[in-house]
């Protein structure tokens, strides 16, 4: 069973490599957006990982924030128009048209509809500011991703904004989005509350008690599970979606589990032909942008020698 467990881990690490170099240059223009309209992105793609520290400003790239403040609007925009807290603004309704006809029916999708709303927009859900950020995404690198999952201090689901240098997806053969792999840090304490002390590599326990805030990498993956699935079984085997816990140090797995449906849900705002991730506004806008910061550069440097002119004057003088 260990050596089956080690054998799937270095595989779904060998893919995860393979799916993080098949978007390079498409890091590199993230990263040019980022460091002009979204900051708070700033040095996380082509860094490999390497964060920069908590606080640090990261706006030495913007002389004009005209991007900056229009891509807050933008979001705000999307938000309130598509996803409106105060509003249900969508409803769930049976396949078959005929049967909503029916008055116990159309109450009971009402009443679903309702308890869903409830939980998405329950506190502990976290939905409201986390959609908020997944605009913000698909404004400046036109693909944004969520992840919904399951609660762990009481019933309901818990939404969170992925970190598009954290997350690597796959189409299938008709460009829905099936496969997401993640690469994430957690501290030992976080990797013990998630997987216990007896499901963490020996050196995350011994972290634990010497430094229990320190980082380690995990990959989360999230596949279709294929021929391996067993309609027949309750259990996580007979779900569509495989999903795996990995230790990317050994590397080593530290859960198998699945979901019904694909956790990970994706949104492009326009995708251009043979590629699977999305495109932005602030990609059409990048050129003006860059052309705006230099003529405030330039602007700058000329109000700088106006008031502070550069003198000719002699050694002595």
């Amino acid at each position: 069973m260990v050596g089956k467990g080690t054998d799937l881990a270095g595989r779904l690490v060998q893919r995860f490599r393979r799916l993080e170099s098949d978007r390079g240059t498409l890091e590199s223009h993230w990263q040019e957006i980022a460091e002009r309209i979204l900051p708070a992105y700033s040095t996380t793609f082509t860094s490999r990982g390497v964060l920069r520290s908590p606080g640090e400003k990261r706006t030495e790239f913007i002389f004009d924030s005209t991007a900056a403040i229009a891509l807050k609007r933008f979001a705000a925009i999307l938000d309130s128009l598509l996803t409106p807290r105060n509003e249900t603004w969508h409803r769930l309704v049976a396949s078959e048209p005929s049967l909503m006809k029916d008055r116990a029916v159309a109450l009971w999708f009402e009443d679903v509809t309702r308890a869903l709303f409830k939980y998405r927009y329950a506190p502990p859900t976290n939905f409201a500011s986390q959609n908020q950020q997944n605009w913000i995404n698909l404004g400046a690198f036109g693909t944004g991703a969520l992840f919904v999952d399951q609660l762990a201090t009481e019933p309901g689901i818990r939404y969170r904004s992925i970190h598009l240098g954290e997350i690597y997806f796959a189409e299938n053969h008709q460009g829905m989005v099936d496969t997401a792999f993640r690469r994430f840090e957690l501290t030992a304490r976080q990797a013990v509350q998630r997987w216990g002390e007896d499901g963490v590599p020996g050196r995350i326990k011994e972290q634990l008690a010497s430094n229990p805030e320190q980082m380690a990498w995990y990959l989360h993956c999230v596949y279709p599970r294929g021929e391996e699935r067993d309609p027949e079984r309750g259990d996580y085997r007979g779900m569509a979606f495989a999903s795996s816990y990995v230790a990317l140090e050994g590397p080593q797995l530290l859960s198998e589990g699945g979901y019904s449906s694909f956790p990970y849900p994706i949104s492009r705002y326009e995708q251009a032909t043979g590629e699977v991730y999305g495109r932005s506004p602030g990609m059409d806008v990048l050129p003006t942008v860059k052309t705006l910061n230099e003529m405030m550069k330039t602007q700058l440097k000329q109000g700088h020698r106006t008031v502070d002119p550069v003198l000719l004057a002699h050694d002595d003088g």
